[in-house]
């Protein structure tokens, strides 16, 4: 929610100065920052079908600049914090080095399996199958996409890519509680999640219009420098003043996961617990799950409702933030701790 109302309110202090930047424009940071690439794509394509094209772009802009902040400036953090005293083991410079995976490949004895056969191949490959449930949540979504439109024309502003998610969310659920659902392997659907992913990212990439990036320059930099301060800056004041114990490995976590993905922040939270010790692998593991239960709802009908109601979405945005802060000011303060430093 900060980087959402911070990210407006740049592109407004910036109108004086560049009359003909657009305010959707302060939406995408948050886009990038808080969910990835995912996301990005998630948004970008909501404000396509609004037909502003160049958002998908911008977004995956954003993602790329915040996977870079999550990755270094998590490990300059986590240095930092080392230095403070603030980490719970000593930090060592040989597991970072194994855990980032700087040249991006990873040597024998230490590559995971990617998934598990459930079908024999001599009727069906394996991986085959699971595309083809994807192939089926695809088809279910578009043509229950097609009906809505006939039904309610404004379902036509929902992208296929939302309604996949929709019905994803809900045909998976009902699935888990049948015999089928030890039929679709988790792991099978990370790869090909990744692979739809990469190309994705590509694609908006390689159609990205550097005369857009050159109009947009200034208030992408300026976004990001302060959006990744002021991220940087809570993650690590909000832990140590409500979390109390590994407040800092919480802190490191919570960065990772809002300037990348749940991913980078669970690989911090690895350098600096590498053995599992504490409990906040699963605490930021189960706040991007209750996170998602607004994200979700915020990159899909958020353009919309911005573009249509631009007061309204704000001031949604606004009092959802004093709700989370005096949540923590009331629930969660550590009495007795000391201000951090």
């Amino acid at each position: 929610m900060m980087q959402i109302l911070v990210g407006l309110t740049i592109i407004a202090a910036l109108l004086p100065f560049m009359q003909d930047l657009p305010m959707w424009l302060g939406l995408l940071p948050v886009s990038g920052f808080y969910g990835g690439h995912g996301s990005a794509g998630i948004i970008g394509a909501s404000f396509g079908s609004e037909g502003i094209t160049d958002a998908m772009g911008i977004a995956m802009t954003y993602a790329t600049i915040g996977m870079f902040a999550a990755v270094i400036g998590g490990m300059f953090l986590i240095n930092y914090g080392a230095s403070k005293g603030w980490t719970s083991h000593k930090v060592d410079q040989a597991e970072i080095d194994k855990l980032t995976h700087s040249s991006g490949l990873i040597e024998k004895g230490n590559r995971p399996s990617m998934a598990s056969a459930v079908c024999s191949p001599s009727a069906l490959d394996p991986f085959a199958f699971q595309f083809m449930i994807v192939g089926v949540i695809i088809a279910i979504s578009y043509i229950t996409r097609i009906g809505l439109i006939a039904i309610i024309p404004f379902w036509k502003r929902i992208p296929l890519y939302t309604m996949c998610l929709l019905m994803g969310a809900i045909i998976g659920p009902l699935l888990g509680k049948t015999k089928w659902g030890q039929y679709i392997d988790r792991p099978s659907m990370k790869r090909i999640s990744g692979l739809a992913l990469e190309y994705m990212i590509v694609v908006a990439v390689a159609t990205i219009r550097i005369s857009v990036l050159k109009a947009y320059f200034i208030p992408i930099v300026v976004s990001t420098v302060i959006l990744g301060g002021l991220t940087a800056f809570f993650s690590v004041y909000l832990s140590k003043k409500w979390y109390g114990e590994h407040w800092f490995e919480v802190a490191m976590g919570i960065y990772g996961q809002c300037t990348g993905t749940l991913a980078t922040g669970l690989l911090l939270i690895k350098v600096l617990d590498p053995d599992g010790d504490t409990m906040t692998s699963e605490s930021i593991s189960g706040s991007s799950t209750l996170g998602s239960f607004y994200q979700l709802p915020n990159t899909t009908m958020g353009p919309m409702l911005f573009l249509s109601s631009p007061l309204l979405y704000v001031g949604g945005v606004s009092a959802a933030l004093v709700v989370f802060a005096l949540a923590g000011i009331l629930f969660f303060r550590v009495k007795g701790k000391a201000e951090p430093a």
